[in-house]
């Protein structure tokens, strides 16, 4: 063996080379970690960096050893602890690119979803599957926040596509609900935010010509806002400018339907369910704008089918069930409603009540029967001569 070429260098290099991969999974997010599996496609990395390493050293040796006279014997380490220091240094340059920074990990996945778009219109499912378990196991806050940025770059690309027909979306928003709504905390006030305009991209998309119109995405976006709304109403620890991000909800579930009035039935029982629950935990701000949203949607989309009547009649009796000034404030919308209804008003209500009995909806049922009794003419007692 040649005595010139110094093997520490060699060792040192090649430790270097192990450790890189060591450092970045220590240091790497465990759920991107986790779910991409970064272990195995750095570990296969390195092995392939780690054979090509030594090959270049018996190579080396070999042509030192055979090929060449002594006195170019050290031209010959030289090179060879150069093309080290190249080899080592793109694979260190590489793997920290690839799996050393949250951002680019992210960002390549965000790519690779969208590979099909131009084909199918569609994201990829799988790796967009992976994106939102990663959302779901990030922390509250920037973590999630980062997640959510790269779906919205995700909607706004596939609402402009050409191949864009109203159904690509449907997993998309199912796991922005499953990454917010299965544990909120107070510290997600701004994911929920951030959602509000990933949801209203969608309402507000137009589907392209060509083909028949499809409102999928837009039917699941309207439950979707429906059930962060009511996730974030639920919880005490939201500060008051969740107060401010859920008339972003409510507004946004009004505006969809000057594009999409055919999901007037859908939003109506949105606004119901928020308002409901805003009522149970006296949310009255946001209560009351969602029963004069709903009261104006109604009016300005006549004639209206059963349902829109009926989530109206609905939501004012939980209003007429909470007593007191909430009472009150039904009292005084009872003439706008009753114009809405070619029956009397408590025949109305009474239908109301059957439909929310037929589908199992027994609180509001029986509130409308609250309602309806409290409402009956009530015979004056005769006078005692």
């Amino acid at each position: 063996m040649p005595e010139e070429i110094s093997f520490d260098v060699v060792a040192s290099l090649l430790l270097f080379l192990v450790g890189v991969p060591v450092l970045i999974l220590q240091f790497m997010s465990p759920e991107i970690r986790n779910v991409l599996r970064a272990e195995g496609k750095i570990i296969r990395e390195a092995i392939v960096y780690l054979v090509i390493c030594i090959l270049i050293i018996v190579g080396a040796v070999w042509i030192a050893a055979y090929k060449v006279s002594p006195e170019l014997r050290p031209w010959i380490w030289v090179c060879l602890y150069a093309v080290l220091f190249l080899v080592v240094g793109i694979f260190s340059i590489t793997i920290l690119s690839k799996y050393g920074f949250r951002e680019n990990v992210l960002k390549r996945l965000a790519r690779q979803i969208l590979n099909d778009l131009p084909k199918t219109g569609k994201p990829n499912k799988e790796r967009l599957q992976e994106l939102i378990e990663i959302g779901k196991q990030s922390s509250p806050g920037p973590d999630r926040e980062m997640i959510l940025e790269l779906m919205r770059s995700l909607v706004d690309s596939i609402c402009k596509s050409e191949k864009y027909y109203g159904d690509s979306l449907e997993d998309l928003i199912i796991g922005i609900v499953h990454i917010l709504a299965t544990q909120p905390t107070a510290e997600d006030t701004r994911n929920y935010e951030t959602a509000a305009g990933i949801l209203t991209t969608v309402l507000s998309s137009k589907i392209s010509s060509g083909t028949e119109a499809k409102f999928v995405d837009q039917f699941h976006a309207v439950n979707a806002m429906s059930t962060l709304g009511q996730a974030m109403l639920s919880q005490e620890a939201f500060s008051a400018e969740a107060d401010y991000i859920l008339m972003d909800y409510e507004e946004a579930l009004g505006l969809v339907i000057s594009v999409h009035p055919e999901l007037l039935p859908d939003v109506t029982q949105a606004l119901l369910a928020m308002g409901s629950v805003a009522l149970y935990h006296k949310r009255y701000l946001f209560a009351v704008a969602t029963m004069e949203r709903m009261l104006t949607l109604v009016e300005t989309n006549e004639p209206v089918t059963n349902k829109p009547l009926g989530e109206l009649f609905g939501l004012t009796a939980h209003f007429w069930a909470a007593g007191g000034s909430s009472m009150d404030l039904i009292k005084m919308r009872i003439p706008r409603i009753s114009e809405l209804v070619s029956e009397e008003f408590s025949e109305a209500i009474k239908r109301a009540g059957q439909r929310f009995r037929m589908t199992m909806r027994f609180d509001t049922a029986d509130k409308l029967a609250q309602m309806a009794e409290d409402l009956k003419p009530r015979r004056t007692p005769r006078k005692k001569k």
